[in-house]
């Protein structure tokens, strides 16, 4: 079994697209996108693109919609020049979050022989052991050294491992909890994926090798044809839209004071459980954690929230908690929590939530679109009311 068709369609990234399809390979960038745009429909193409930007803006893991036919293979090219000439860091970050955790839930839904091809696509050395053959090993499962067994497919020589995993800061993916012999490091399904992960990644963040003048040039030149500077506002437009929703803030969190007030019902909901000792669930988590690092939360007052829950490990909290305020991930918007089903407007029959507010400069009433919004709106009242109070203590005077 080799890389094929098939396996491009699913995995553009690979090295073997520029033998399978050549002629992108021989194009240079402005060629690919007039070549582009001859070749496929535009409502083929457009809401597949949108919707990567649209899903990794709004912190998504997968994108829905992927299909792994000859339109993906074209689609990831275009992807990568879009992000050259968008020019955007944080947006870049979030393209390559999201298109390499689709890539790892790929890999783990795929046949394991597949992930054995791919690493040798990518010239890495790894051997596979079929199940007959496969080592089992003792890993360790978390910092009270409880251990369980793991059956390894793989082994990877030393010096790819540490390629990869070069910016996995996890405790347990350091090369000394690894099971190292003679030179290689064996890993389960989970481990090679998560390692190829990485490097999906790190090829997205690693793109453009353009020098600023010629970065304006090449722009200038591709803005000219109209289907991509068509992508190009609707994706700049989509970006400013997370901007603007979500509210600048004057809040800054202070030891034992208590702004929980403050706070939409869906983020009161999943305290409320914390609170109670139960369990959240991954989306409920991220959730918490975002919004709270956009209030300047300290990441020690975040783990002592996350404390409460059954399955709580510290080292691995303050961990993920780090990771997410380095990476400075933006809040998730209202339409993301809805469609999450975690929306608690009803339950709590908020009324902001629901009717939303009168915007006297638009002389129109608006609806929340984000929790961070919902949070200024209830800080500026708060401090209106705050205001009158004052004034009229003043003149009773």
């Amino acid at each position: 079994m080799t890389i094929g068709l098939d396996d491009i369609r699913r995995y553009p990234w690979l090295p073997s697209l520029k033998e399978l399809y050549q002629n992108i390979a021989h194009m240079d960038r402005v060629e690919f996108v007039k070549y582009f745009f001859s070749k496929f429909e535009e409502e083929n193409y457009k809401p597949r693109i949108i919707n990567i930007f649209k899903a990794s803006f709004e912190n998504y893991e997968r994108i829905n919609d992927y299909t792994a036919d000859e339109l993906n293979v074209y689609i990831y090219p275009m992807l990568r020049i879009l992000l050259e000439v968008l020019d955007k860091k944080r947006i870049l970050n979030r393209i390559a979050n999201l298109y390499s955790k689709h890539a790892n839930y790929e890999l783990e839904e795929d046949q394991i022989e597949i992930l054995y091809h791919i690493a040798h696509d990518l010239s890495l050395d790894v051997k596979f052991y079929d199940e007959e053959n496969a080592l089992i090993i003792k890993k360790e499962y978390n910092k009270q050294d409880v251990r369980r067994d793991i059956k390894a497919n793989f082994s990877i020589h030393f010096t790819d491992y540490l390629k990869l995993a070069t910016y996995l800061h996890d405790r347990y993916r350091k090369l000394s909890h690894q099971s190292l012999i003679k030179g290689y490091v064996y890993l389960n399904r989970k481990g090679l994926a998560r390692l190829l992960q990485e490097f999906v990644r790190n090829k997205m963040i690693n793109i453009g090798s353009l020098e600023r003048p010629n970065l304006a040039i090449l722009k200038q030149e591709l803005l000219t044809i109209e289907e991509f500077n068509e992508l190009y506002e609707l994706i700049s437009q989509e970006w400013d839209n997370i901007k603007t929703d979500i509210t600048p803030l004057d809040i800054t969190f202070r030891k034992g004071e208590n702004i929980k007030d403050l706070f939409p019902p869906c983020i009161r909901e999943i305290l409320n459980k914390a609170d109670e000792q139960q369990n959240l669930i991954h989306n409920e988590r991220l959730i918490l954690v975002f919004f709270l690092l956009a209030l300047n939360y300290p990441i020690e007052e975040i783990t002592n929230i996350f404390s409460r829950l059954p399955d709580f490990d510290h080292g691995k909290t303050t961990y993920q908690i780090e990771f997410a305020k380095k990476k400075g991930y933006v809040p998730h918007s209202c339409d993301t929590i809805k469609s999450l089903k975690l929306c608690m407007a009803k339950k709590y029959n908020d009324e902001v939530c629901l009717k939303g507010y009168f915007a006297p400069s638009l002389s129109e009433q608006r609806q929340i679109k984000h929790p961070l919004s919902y949070v200024g709106l209830k800080k500026y009242r708060q401090q209106k009311k705050k205001s009158i109070q004052k004034q009229n203590g003043e003149n009773s005077e």
